[in-house]
C-alpha cells in the first residue's frame, strides 16, 4: 500500500488529478484481474487515494467583460467580418467550419411546412434559426464524419449580422465581393483563407497580431451566448444537441 502511494505521489507533477484517476483505475483493474488468478491475495489499490495533480493550463477561452468587448467591437467591423465574429462567438463554430459554410446551411423554421427549410428558400420572417456545421476546411482535406457534424440554433444576434451582411449586398454597396454560395464566401466563390480572416479580425478588434486568438471564440460561446440572452431577447438557443441525420427540434 504504501509502494502504490508512493508511486501516485511521484506523478502528481506531471501528470493532473484526472490522469491520477486513469492510472489508479488501471492499476486497481489490474489487480482485480490478477486475484481471480489467485496471483495476488488482497487489493490494496483500493485503500489507496488518488492524489491532487498537477494545476492544468490557464483556460484559453474569453471573459465575460472580454465576449462583451469583442461583440461591441464586432459592431462596427466590416459586414461579412461582423457575420463571422458574431456567429464563432455565440455558437461556438470553429474557423474551418464557418469559412465553408454554405449559405443553404443556414435554416430557419418553417411553421407553415413543419419542418427546417434554407433560407435561400425561406426567407428571414421566421422565429427560429439554425446552422448545418457539417464541412470543415482542414490541412489533412479531411471532412467532418457524420457523428462530428451538428445543428445548432443561432440566437437572433447572428441573425441580424447575417442580416445586415445581405442588406449591404442588396444596396450596391461593396458589389461583387461576396461569394453567391457561401455565407463568408469571396467573390471568387472560393471561401475566405485563414490568413485573411486572421487580418480582418485583427483589425476590427485592433488588436496586435500576437494576441489574436481565433480559437477562443469556441471555447467562449457559452459564456458569451448566455450573457447574450440575457442581454437581448431571442427565442432560439445555442445547443450543440443535434445529430447530423435529423434536423434540429
Amino acid at each position: 500500500m504504501e509502494d502504490v502511494d508512493h508511486w501516485l505521489s511521484s506523478k502528481t507533477g506531471v501528470l493532473g488529478t484526472r490522469s491520477l484517476k486513469l492510472i489508479h483505475n488501471i492499476l486497481d483493474r489490474s489487480v482485480r484481474n490478477a486475484m481471480r488468478r489467485d496471483v495476488v491475495k488482497r487489493n490494496v489499490v483500493e485503500l489507496c487515494e488518488v492524489p491532487a495533480g498537477r494545476v492544468g493550463r490557464p483556460s484559453k477561452a474569453l471573459t465575460l467583460d472580454q465576449a462583451e468587448a469583442v461583440l461591441k467591437a464586432a459592431e462596427t467591423a466590416a459586414r461579412r467580418m461582423r457575420a463571422y465574429i458574431v456567429i464563432s462567438l455565440l455558437t461556438g463554430a470553429r474557423t474551418e467550419e464557418l469559412r465553408d459554410l454554405g449559405r443553404n446551411h443556414v435554416v430557419a423554421y418553417d411553421l407553415t411546412r413543419n419542418s427546417w427549410q434554407a433560407v435561400t428558400d425561406a426567407g428571414w420572417e421566421h422565429d427560429q434559426f439554425a446552422i448545418y456545421v457539417w464541412r470543415s476546411l482542414r490541412k489533412s482535406g479531411d471532412t467532418k464524419t457524420v457523428k462530428s457534424r451538428r445543428s445548432p440554433r443561432i440566437p437572433v444576434h447572428c441573425v441580424t449580422a447575417r442580416k445586415a451582411l445581405l442588406d449591404e449586398r442588396a444596396k450596391g454597396e461593396s458589389v461583387g465581393t461576396f461569394s453567391e454560395s457561401r455565407v463568408l464566401g469571396t467573390r471568387n466563390e472560393t471561401a475566405v483563407t485563414a490568413e485573411k480572416v486572421r487580418r480582418d479580425l485583427r483589425i476590427a478588434l485592433k488588436a496586435p497580431k500576437a494576441s489574436t486568438r481565433r480559437n477562443g471564440h469556441r471555447g467562449s460561446s457559452g459564456t458569451a451566448s448566455s450573457r447574450c440572452s440575457q442581454l437581448m431577447t431571442s427565442r432560439s438557443s445555442t445547443s450543440h444537441g443535434w445529430s447530423a441525420t435529423r434536423t434540429p427540434s
